[in-house]
């Protein structure tokens, strides 16, 4: 898989979690967790508030790094939880599935 659209549909996830009010150590693990499952050998991640900065490693040895600037939110509980359930990342699993169409 080409590691390019990896790195860029990863990004589009962690911005809509971040947008949707996930925390930051979530959207790193998640973004790096993604990155590792689809070829990445290594992949670092940091998220502020407003910008997540995401490098990765492929097997080759290759390095892409993406910035993705955060402008605005919309904080939506209904996208983060399920009634009568533990937090979960509603926002992350449509998101993904979007994501991985395009893959």
């Amino acid at each position: 898989m080409e590691m390019k659209k990896v790195l860029k549909y990863a990004m589009e996830i962690g911005e809509c979690m971040l947008v949707s009010g996930a925390g930051v150590s979530r959207v790193e693990d998640t973004i790096s967790r993604i990155c590792k499952a689809y070829g990445a050998k290594e992949a670092n991640v940091f998220s502020i508030t407003s910008s997540i900065v995401t490098t990765i490693e492929d097997e080759k040895g290759e390095i892409l790094t993406q910035t993705k600037r955060i402008r605005s939110y919309k904080t939506d509980f209904t996208k983060l939880c399920h009634p009568g359930q533990k937090c979960k990342l509603d926002a992350t699993v449509h998101c993904f599935k979007r994501s991985i169409k395009r893959l």
